[in-house]
């Protein structure tokens, strides 16, 4: 049904962007939603360097995505590292099935 990579992109955006609290998010956490959808995962010095933020905003941004279900964390300190969660994952699966 969907064949090409541009389809796939855009089911994946539309997925997140209906989650509860999707719509409170800003423009960096909404960004960092499209580039883990893409990569798998992020560190905060990955988003450090490519939100142009300081270690403490970045912290507090990805822990905010954390605590409204957008990612789960893996590792701790300055290893961690933040995916999003199974059932965004199982959702993307669901439809690239169809």
């Amino acid at each position: 049904m969907f064949g090409n990579l541009k389809d796939a992109r855009f089911r994946k955006q539309i997925i997140i962007s209906a989650q509860p609290h999707y719509q409170e998010l800003n423009e960096r956490q909404r960004g960092i939603l499209r580039y883990v959808s893409k990569s798998g995962h992020i560190t905060t010095k990955e988003y450090q360097k490519l939100f142009g933020t300081s270690e403490r905003q970045a912290s507090r941004d990805v822990n905010e995505l954390v605590k409204h279900g957008f990612f789960i964390t893996s590792g701790s300190g300055r290893s961690s590292r933040y995916e999003l969660t199974s059932t965004l994952k199982e959702q993307y699966v669901k439809w690239d099935e169809d």
